[in-house]
C-alpha cells in the first residue's frame, strides 16, 4: 500500500502493483548478401503480453547494410 495526493489535494491510498503483466519476446532476422559491400536485412519481432487481456504485437523491420572500405 502507498499513499498519494489526488489533484484536489486529498490523500488517497492504493496498491503500487494492482496487477502483474508477463511479456515474452521472439526475435528472428535474416541477412541477404547482394554483393561484397551491400546486404539487405529483415528482422521480425513478436511480443506476447499477458495481463488483463492477451495481446500479440508483431513488428517487421527491413533495412540495408553497406560496408565502407
Amino acid at each position: 500500500m502507498y499513499t498519494y495526493k489526488d489533484f484536489d489535494g486529498e490523500a488517497k491510498s492504493g496498491n503500487l502493483f494492482p496487477s502483474v503483466a508477463v511479456s515474452f519476446e521472439l526475435r528472428a532476422g535474416l541477412l541477404f548478401p547482394i554483393n561484397k559491400k551491400f546486404s539487405i536485412t529483415a528482422d521480425v519481432d513478436v511480443g506476447v503480453i499477458s495481463a488483463e487481456f492477451l495481446g500479440l504485437i508483431p513488428k517487421l523491420q527491413v533495412g540495408g547494410i553497406y560496408w565502407l572500405d
